[in-house]
């Protein structure tokens, strides 16, 4: 297993100036997800992965790794801030998908050892998020009203109304990279 995987898909996009990695997932492929040389508040990690399509399991984690909120298999994108005060323990993680997957992963390191704050927002079918002036926004995946996913938006109007035609997932940007 290298880094990204025997079969995973990955791409590097830049998204308002950040580099942000793009990972699609067969079923059982594995993928390196960290290692950690200390224990690592999650708050304080240079890197975020959000998954948008699919789940993943810890294939490969230390053993004293038992916070059942970080051990659970999710399939939805995790605000970093729902993970203060967790910690990773020291050690070597790697994640097994389940069925089709595909994450975005941003990382200090390809950032100048800077990152912004995230947000996620998912949408079903007919469902709409208001976005508002100023907005940075990734609609990682999903057919939407303001087009298909992957696809990178700058709210410029008053307000715009993004309607899911399809599962949708939004990643929404606190600011652009200097």
């Amino acid at each position: 297993m290298d880094y990204y995987g025997e079969t995973c898909k990955h791409q590097q996009h830049v998204v308002f100036g950040w580099v942000i990695h793009q990972n699609t997932f067969a079923d059982g492929d594995t993928q390196f997800y960290g290692f950690y040389r200390n224990d690592v508040r999650m708050e304080k990690s240079d890197h975020f992965t959000m998954w948008v399509r699919g789940e993943r399991i810890w294939n490969n984690a230390p053993d004293t790794l038992t916070d059942p909120f970080i051990l659970a298999q999710r399939g939805n994108y995790v605000d970093k801030v729902d993970f203060a005060g967790r910690v990773f323990p020291r050690g070597v993680y790697t994640v097994k998908a389940v069925g089709e997957a595909e994450n975005w992963c941003i990382t200090s390191i390809y950032n100048d050892n800077k990152s912004p704050e995230l947000q996620g927002t998912w949408l079903k079918p007919d469902e709409t998020y208001q976005a508002t002036k100023g907005d940075l926004l990734l609609i990682a995946i999903g057919n939407t009203s303001a087009g298909l996913g992957p696809i990178a938006i700058e709210v410029t109007s008053e307000s715009l109304p993004i309607v899911a035609q399809t599962d949708t997932a939004i990643i929404k940007f606190s600011h652009r990279k200097a």
